[in-house]
């Protein structure tokens, strides 16, 4: 019996409702077409993780980003500007420092092909936001008011069907039939969206 490929979303903790609706939007089509992969945020991780275990929090970043690199999992960071900074003398909100330095880790361990984020419009119109310039290149989706979930849940399942398809892993049988039915209006939005 295959293992679903795990896909995992990181997130502040201002954004962990965001994350667990994405997470439960995002298993729910991958149950309705019978998708090999499973989706759970890092908060599901870490609270089942730390049970019985005396590690430390970066203890158990590390055995996570490499229990994903070995299962070729994907992670999805939520960028949401939680926090304030002043940036070369200008006012900006800013993701959560945790969130782009978890990001970073993940990203080295598993390598750009397994790694996405998703950040908000600048919905605040006389305060800007900013992503640190070093980032630049990096693949990543702009979701209009605040982070759509039924989008972001789409736009996840569109790279993670193509990404598979092109190592083939990921998918069963019946996703791979699924994927290839340009009648089924779920499966052709998402493999038509573009990315």
């Amino acid at each position: 019996m295959s293992v679903p490929t795990p896909i995992l979303i990181i997130s502040s903790s201002e954004a962990l409702q965001t994350a667990v609706a994405l997470r439960d939007r995002t298993n729910n089509l991958i149950t309705a077409n019978g998708f090999l992969f499973h989706c759970e945020t890092w908060d599901d991780f870490f609270k089942s993780s730390v049970r019985g275990r005396n590690q430390s929090f970066w203890d158990l970043l590390y055995i996570k980003s490499q229990e994903m690199k070995k299962e070729k999992g994907y992670v999805v960071a939520l960028w949401t500007f939680d926090d304030q900074a002043i940036i070369r003398e200008k006012y900006c909100k800013v993701a959560r420092g945790n969130v782009i330095l978890e990001y970073g880790l993940f990203y080295g361990a598993l390598g750009p092909d397994y790694m996405f984020y998703f950040t908000e419009v600048n919905s605040h119109p006389y305060t800007p936001t900013y992503i640190p310039t070093d980032l630049a290149g990096i693949r990543y989706d702009v979701i209009k008011d605040s982070i759509d979930i039924n989008s972001a849940a789409d736009t996840i399942l569109n790279r993670l069907l193509k990404d598979s398809r092109t190592r083939n892993s990921g998918l069963d049988s019946k996703a791979s039939a699924l994927s290839s039915d340009e009648k089924n209006p779920l499966i052709g939005n998402i493999l038509n969206y573009n990315v």
